[in-house]
């Protein structure tokens, strides 16, 4: 049942992980326009429908990279039922823009759409099928500091754009205050965006923080999921990015070389002049970007004569 369940996550990701990929580089001609065949004429709602297609791949890769990871790192019963229960919220509620009294002012392309409704009802059969099967519970393990950074980091993510699901209306009011257009079928079409983009990032975070519950393993986990959120933040501007390299380079040190993390944190303590200096200087040296400085007793004192050979006779 595990391998089901491992094989349906990882093939169906990387599916819409490849097909979401074109997106990126031409972002409205891949995406509102490939799929919607009642398109607005509205330049205004065209130009916010283009920024929400710009997020849309980055989200989809995202949950999709969370999603392949937790499956070869923490492929337990929880973190399958939470991927369920994405397939699910889709299931349930992107068929109604298809056939539904929304369809009227979008015109989805059915021969676009029902594959991939057909996809995700496949390996939702397959996942609700391998959980009565023998899947691994959660491992019982103290969380570390970093671990419980990063449940934060996702727990937020999924707060703000949860409720998103329920009202995307609102949430795109938000997004775009007193922009957000009236007209029906740009409505339609900016609350068809909304919804999908706050599945996506509703999930993908509770993904990811399943996923660390699953593992001990955080690094991996680390690398699925911020730096798609850097790239959403690189469009906030240089200053924000430099920002939030700091808080991803403080977050990865510690967990990508623990070797140092201790020994440095036990020699900061204080100078010691018991001979350790040296083995500071040397794991310091380790550390990228750091600049090797000469501490007073490492250096030979000038007030005393180096010491004499025995036998040595003074001219």
């Amino acid at each position: 049942m595990s391998d089901l369940a491992f094989y349906a996550i990882v093939i169906s990701s990387s599916f819409f992980a490849l097909t979401s990929l074109p997106q990126v580089f031409k972002p409205l001609e891949m995406g509102p326009k490939m799929y919607m065949t009642k398109l607005t004429s509205d330049k205004k709602a065209l130009s916010q429908l283009t920024s929400l297609s710009l997020m849309w791949p980055v989200s989809v890769m995202q949950l999709c990279a969370v999603s392949i990871v937790g499956a070869f790192f923490g492929l337990t019963a929880p973190f399958v039922a939470v991927v369920a229960a994405f397939f699910a919220t889709q299931l349930i509620t992107f068929p109604t823009y298809v056939w539904g009294s929304a369809g009227e002012y979008i015109g989805m392309n059915k021969q676009m759409v029902i594959p991939q409704i057909a996809v995700m009802g496949s390996v939702l059969g397959m996942l609700v099928y391998s959980l009565f099967g023998e899947l691994e519970a959660m491992p019982d393990e103290p969380l570390s500091l970093n671990a419980k950074i990063m449940i934060g980091f996702n727990s937020f993510y999924v707060l703000a754009n949860l409720p998103g699901i329920f009202a995307p209306a609102f949430l795109g009011s938000q997004y775009f205050p007193g922009a957000f257009p009236k007209e029906k079928y740009a409505a339609a079409q900016m609350t068809l965006m909304m919804r999908g983009l706050s599945i996506f990032n509703t999930f993908g975070p509770l993904t990811g923080l399943v996923a660390i519950l699953s593992t001990s393993d955080l690094f991996p986990v680390a690398c699925a999921f911020l730096p798609f959120n850097f790239l959403c933040a690189a469009q906030l501007g240089p200053q924000f990015c430099a920002q939030f390299g700091a808080i991803l380079r403080a977050i990865l040190t510690p967990i990508a070389a623990p070797q140092l993390h201790d020994p440095l944190r036990v020699v900061h303590q204080g100078r010691r002049r018991d001979g350790r200096g040296r083995q500071r200087d040397a794991l310091l040296a380790a550390v990228p970007g750091h600049r090797a400085r000469h501490h007073h007793h490492d250096r030979p004192r000038r007030d005393v004569k180096p010491a004499e050979e025995p036998g040595a006779t003074v001219a």
